[in-house]
C-alpha cells in the first residue's frame, strides 16, 4: 500500500484534497446556513418576547393609573351618595332646617311638607316654609343652608316687610325647601331614567 501511495502523483493527492475540502466547505456552508436561520428564528422569538414584556409593562403601568382613577371614581361616588342620600326623610330635612334657622336667629312660622315628586332616579322632598327675621339673619340662614352636606335648595323666595323693631326691619319670607333623595328601585325602563325632568 505504501508503494501505491508513492506511485500516485502529487496531482491526484491535490485533487483528492480539493474534493475533500470542497465537500467540507459545502457541508460547513449548509451547517452555517442552518445556524444563520436558527439565529434569525431566535431573534424573531426574542423580539416577540420583548414586545410581550413591553405590553406587560404597559399593563402594569396602566394598572396603577387604573387603580388611581378607580379610587377617584370611588371617592366621587361616596360624595354623591352623601349629597344625594337614599335614606333621608322629611323629618331629617325639617330637623336640619330648624337647627340652621335657630343658629341664624330666624323664626320659622310655618312648615308644610308636600308630597315627594319622583324625577327619574331621584325624588324631590318639598316643604313650603315661612320665616321671619332681619335681613342679616335671613342671609345667614341661607348661607347655613348652602353649607349643608346634602343637596338642599330653596326655591321661589317671596320677601316682604313685616314690621320694624328698634329701627331694624323684620322681613317675612315664603319659599319652598327642596331636598333630594336617590331612588334605588325605579319602575321605569332604563332609557326613561336619563330623561331630563320637566
Amino acid at each position: 500500500m505504501l508503494e501505491m501511495i508513492q506511485k500516485t502523483s502529487k496531482f491526484v493527492f491535490m485533487l483528492i484534497g480539493l474534493v475533500l475540502g470542497g465537500l467540507y466547505y459545502v457541508n460547513g456552508m449548509n451547517n452555517l446556513n442552518l445556524l444563520d436561520s436558527g439565529i434569525a428564528n431566535k431573534k424573531i422569538e426574542l423580539n416577540a418576547l420583548e414586545e410581550s414584556i413591553k405590553a406587560a409593562q404597559k399593563i402594569a403601568n396602566d394598572k396603577a393609573k387604573f387603580e388611581e382613577e378607580n379610587q377617584k371614581i370611588s371617592d366621587l361616588l361616596k360624595a354623591a351618595v352623601e349629597f344625594l342620600p337614599n335614606k333621608i326623610n322629611e323629618q331629617e330635612v325639617l330637623a336640619k332646617i330648624s337647627n340652621e334657622a335657630r343658629s341664624a336667629g330666624v323664626n320659622l312660622t310655618k312648615v308644610q311638607p308636600n308630597k315627594a315628586q319622583q324625577k327619574g332616579f331621584y325624588e324631590e322632598l318639598q316643604m313650603d316654609i315661612e320665616m321671619e327675621g332681619s335681613y342679616t339673619q335671613l342671609v345667614l340662614f341661607l348661607s347655613y343652608i348652602s353649607k349643608i352636606q346634602r343637596i338642599v335648595n330653596i326655591k321661589g323666595l317671596e320677601l316682604r316687610l313685616k314690621t320694624y323693631i328698634d329701627e331694624i326691619s323684620i322681613l317675612k319670607v315664603r319659599g319652598t325647601v327642596v331636598a333630594y333623595r336617590y331612588v334605588e328601585n325605579v319602575d321605569k325602563p332604563a332609557d326613561k331614567l336619563l330623561e331630563t325632568p320637566k
